[in-house]
């Protein structure tokens, strides 16, 4: 008898394990889609660039959807906060119907640069770890309610955009933050 319910405690923590292995497969998968006016220009093959960015995150999902249906899916564009959200995930379950309904309200009408775009699709990132609690302010993150994410940015612009200046200033912000942590004496 005693047996039993060790091999029954044994299961439920199995069964405990994998349900938190299964809300940690979950995945934020952010598409960042140009759309820009040079979006516009047509390919050899008679479709824009815009449409080609179109297929590319359509294709993810679906490939995507075939392994991990627990995923939240957002799609974001250069347009001006707050018309840059065209799909979100937190509240509305991501069907193939509302990608497509997102993606073909997609217009080569993007005004805001690239790295604006980056900088936005995490400050609504850290928002919702803020308000759902997997994040504290002063105290880090909650492993148990972390939540890997994925940006995704589709666009014709190589590596040269304006986002690489805000780097190297976070890159400068972390080196004096480093070196004025080694100043203090512990």
């Amino acid at each position: 008898k005693n047996h039993d319910r060790h091999g029954q405690s044994k299961r439920r923590s199995c069964g405990l394990f994998a349900l938190r292995l299964r809300a940690v497969a979950m995945t934020i998968v952010v598409f960042i889609v140009d759309n820009s006016a040079s979006m516009n220009q047509r390919t050899y093959q008679g479709t824009t660039l815009l449409d080609s960015a179109k297929t590319i995150v359509e294709a993810f999902y679906k490939a995507r959807m075939n392994k991990y249906r627990v995923d939240q899916y957002f799609i974001f564009t250069l347009n001006p906060s707050p018309h840059h959200i065209k799909l979100a995930g937190w509240r509305q379950s991501s069907d193939l119907q509302s990608l497509h309904t997102a993606l073909s309200q997609i217009k080569p009408d993007g005004t805001v640069g690239l790295g604006v775009a980056i900088g936005n699709a995490f400050r609504l990132l850290n928002l919702n770890r803020m308000q759902v609690g997997s994040e504290n302010y002063g105290m880090g993150i909650y492993m148990s309610y972390f939540k890997p994410a994925v940006v995704i940015t589709v666009t014709k612009h190589d590596a040269n955009f304006e986002a690489i200046s805000s780097v190297s200033h976070f890159t400068l912000l972390l080196t004096s933050l480093v070196k004025a942590a080694a100043a203090v004496p512990g």
